[in-house]
């Protein structure tokens, strides 16, 4: 129309400035197809499908170390063990599972974003080595071996998420490791 409103490309343009006059940022950069009504760039599907791949890798790396895990274990040490003690190791076997889980959860939301390949692979490497160390757990089998592996996947996968620069940032935060220099 002439003369009357604006077309649609403007009024989105005076929407966004708009924005980005009272808030102080652009919603066009922050998330990308926001004040746009384009296709999808070919770098968000690419990201997406990096995403899917991670997920994919973490999941069946879990699954396989299980088994590993299952195969490698010996079932003279559930039969030649204590019943109570036993149970309580079991217990405790449950509770390491619950944590993997848990940990799987928190990597299937981080693999969302843009994460760096060694960063990835430290993640992947701690959930797997935490899935075979729960295994070895509920079998009773190499506690000691299991039980230290298990604790040092816990650590590393804390020490991984402090050194990793996306873990922290919130909106426009730019997160605690990009703020301290």
């Amino acid at each position: 129309m002439r003369g009357g409103s604006p077309s649609g490309a403007a009024r989105r343009n005076t929407v966004s400035s708009g924005f980005r006059h009272y808030t102080g940022c652009d919603m066009t950069l922050a998330y990308p197809g926001v004040g746009s009504h384009s296709k999808p760039s070919r770098w968000l599907s690419a990201r997406a499908s990096l995403a899917v791949r991670l997920r994919l890798a973490m999941f069946a790396g879990a699954a396989i170390s299980a088994t590993a895990a299952a195969i490698a274990g010996s079932p003279e040490a559930m039969q030649a063990a204590d019943p109570e003690l036993a149970f309580l190791l079991r217990g405790m076997a449950l509770l390491k599972a619950a944590m993997v889980f848990a940990a799987l959860g928190i990597l299937f939301w981080r693999f969302a974003a843009p994460v760096t390949p060694p960063i990835a692979a430290g993640y992947l490497a701690c959930v797997w080595t935490g899935a075979a160390a729960a295994m070895l757990i509920g079998q009773l089998s190499y506690l000691v071996a299991a039980s230290v592996m298990f604790h040092a996947a816990t650590l590393a996968i804390l020490l991984i998420a402090w050194r990793d620069q996306r873990t922290f940032r919130t909106g426009n935060n730019q997160g605690r490791a990009s703020t301290h220099g």
